[in-house]
């Protein structure tokens, strides 16, 4: 695929179609196209009569299979967001994300992409062109936040931060115009954004890479053309301004879907992380040599925050003007005093200068906004915490297509006792999500074939060496994920329904396993009685089905996270007097916060 390595339409490369005031008309006019979807969403008879609109522009004739297929699934029924109840006459299907799995295939992407590119290039735009494609991005804005509901609990989902990668080959004259964009002397002026944009990276440097090199040997290659490859580091906002902002102004939506993990919706996996809206800051170029290919390597820095949502519109008009303005202001001190933080690698000078930039809109907000916060300034140095995820879902369709076909080859492989091919899909995960395959249950096609939950890798590898040659690649594979199942952050408190209630220690003792039972033994960090878990339990799952709402949550499809482990989980905050039900150690943007955790 490469979603990873191909162009963007970002605003340096379309200074050469248009540019200045044509492209803040052609930008202004997406935005009234995007308020007109919006505003016909919320009655389901304009709700059918844009539908019908989009379905007319999709002529059969420019579609391939697959993405009229993938069109007619999206436009049949009906798609919002999973925290507004628009009493529609026919639920919404939950876990689904039909517009993302459209963006993430291969022809699907490519179909939405040349529609982005005759919206932003045509000299004479057309209402049908700009309504199909804001509806197509307006639904790809609902899965994207319903993903994000969907994942509660873990924090890459909750606000990514980190590192991202992407590749492309762009003409020399290109890379003249990024130069002369780090040479603005204006610092806060350096920066570019990409229209529409909804494009793939890589949470993996080395996927990037790969591609990078599938495109050496491109015959009709621009032969002045440059490889380049943006470093994007992903950041929040300041968690001070945000908590100051939403006291102020509880009725905005504020969302972080700039920039979020897909990977279990695409089919391709790659480690992707899907950014959209994107505004960049350009922090540095350098030249580099890889492999005797010229490499220009753009370090970005973009704020994954943003108020995408049915409920803000009008944002020009009234109250939400200064919502508008004032979260503007949250937004360029946060980038700033990121900024400052990477730019300090490079350049002292323009470090110091982003500081400056930063307190002048700190304070502003003070003085403007009259807004109290104080804030920690530590942002560019912030990454999503690594903490353990629990997998509730236990029916296929709980969980997205790609996802559960993974999970459906993961139950045949585990049966199988095929080593290599459990090792395969453990490997091509996120890695902070690859200590979840040891504990996932099996998932079922209904409510009444969900008998008996199975044994998931961790209680499979306790049960024993299985009788293989210490010299095959199977029994390799098989060490390996005995040594990966050892990590910390895999829990092993969890008990097997299928062996007696046991854990995964259990199994080894009963077999005289000395190795495997110290390997496995549960490392409880919270020491709680019996009787007060089963209290914050029941509290804990209470919280989670108030939250989870009736979009998504359906009696037994779910299977309820035991609190025996989180207190063995690693990942909760030392010292922390009430790790077990404080929701910043749990990872949840809600509920109570112990004194410590909010220091």
């Amino acid at each position: 695929m490469e979603r990873h390595y191909g162009p963007v339409h970002d605003s340096i490369e379309l200074r050469s179609a248009f540019g200045g005031a044509a492209m803040d008309k052609r930008m202004a006019s997406l935005r009234d196209h995007i308020q007109v979807v919006r505003k016909n969403w919320t009655n389901d008879n304009s709700y059918d009569e844009l539908v019908k609109k989009v379905q007319q522009f999709h002529k059969p004739e420019n579609l391939t299979q697959e993405v009229a297929l993938q069109l007619q699934r999206l436009l049949g029924g009906y798609r919002d967001y999973a925290d507004v109840d628009l009493q529609r006459p026919i639920p919404m299907p939950s876990e689904q994300y039909p517009a993302l799995e459209l963006y993430c295939g291969k022809e699907g992407h490519d179909y939405i992409f040349r529609l982005m590119g005759r919206a932003l290039r045509e000299e004479e735009k057309t209402d049908d062109l700009m309504l199909a494609l804001t509806t197509l991005l307006e639904f790809v804005t609902i899965d994207l936040y319903n993903l994000r509901l969907s994942q509660f609990g873990d924090p890459r989902f909750n606000n990514f931060q980190g590192v991202v990668y992407r590749g492309m080959s762009v003409n020399r004259r290109v890379i003249a115009e990024y130069r002369a964009v780090l040479a603005e002397p204006e610092l806060a002026k350096r920066q570019f954004a990409v229209p529409l944009s909804l494009f793939s990276a890589s949470t993996d440097e080395q996927i990037m890479l790969e591609f990078s090199k599938q495109n050496q040997g491109v015959e009709d290659r621009d032969t002045d053309d440059v490889k380049m490859h943006w470093e994007i580091h992903v950041h929040g906002v300041e968690p001070a301004l945000l908590q100051a902002y939403q006291q102020r102004y509880p009725d905005s939506v504020v969302t972080t879907i700039c920039a979020l993990p897909v990977a279990r919706v695409s089919r391709y996996g790659e480690k992707e992380v899907l950014l959209r809206g994107s505004f960049f800051h350009l922090i540095d170029m350098r030249s580099e040599t890889l492999e005797g290919q010229d490499v220009v390597r753009l370090i970005l820095l973009m704020i994954n925050a943003n108020r995408d949502h049915t409920s803000e519109q009008s944002s020009n008009l009234n109250e939400k003007a200064r919502q508008r303005k004032t979260f503007s202001r949250i937004v360029a001190a946060s980038k700033f005093e990121a900024c400052a933080g990477i730019a300090g690698r490079f350049s002292e000078a323009d470090a110091s200068g982003y500081r400056r930039l930063q307190l002048a809109e700190l304070e502003e907000l003070k003085e403007v906004d009259d807004m109290e916060f104080e804030a920690r300034l530590d942002l560019s140095a912030m990454r999503s915490p690594e903490v353990a995820v629990w997998l509730g879902g236990s029916l296929f369709k709980s969980h997205p297509t790609h996802y559960a076909e993974q999970r459906r080859s993961w139950q045949d492989a585990l049966d199988r006792e095929d080593w290599m091919k459990l090792l395969e899909i453990l490997n091509r995960d996120y890695d902070w999500r690859q200590n979840d395959w040891f504990s996932v249950g099996r998932l079922y096609e209904d409510k009444q074939s969900n008998e008996g939950r199975g044994m998931s890798l961790l209680h499979k590898l306790a049960s024993g060496t299985p009788e293989i040659d210490p010299n095959e690649e199977a029994f390799t594979a098989w060490a390996e994920l005995v040594d990966k199942a050892a990590d910390p952050a895999v829990w092993k408190s969890i008990h097997c329904h299928e062996m007696n209630e046991q854990t995964a220690e259990d199994i080894a003792r009963s077999r005289d396993d000395a190795d495997l039972q110290a390997r496995f033994k549960p490392k409880f960090v919270h020491n709680v009685n019996h009787e007060t878990l089963m209290v914050l339990q029941k509290q804990l799952h209470s919280t989670m089905q108030e939250h989870a709402g009736k979009f998504v949550w359906q009696r037994n499809s779910w299977a309820l996270l035991p609190s025996l482990i989180l207190s063995s989980s690693t990942s909760t905050r030392s010292g922390c007097p009430r790790s077990a039900s404080c929701s910043r150690c749990l990872g949840l943007n809600y509920g109570y916060q112990c004194p410590i955790c909010t220091v």
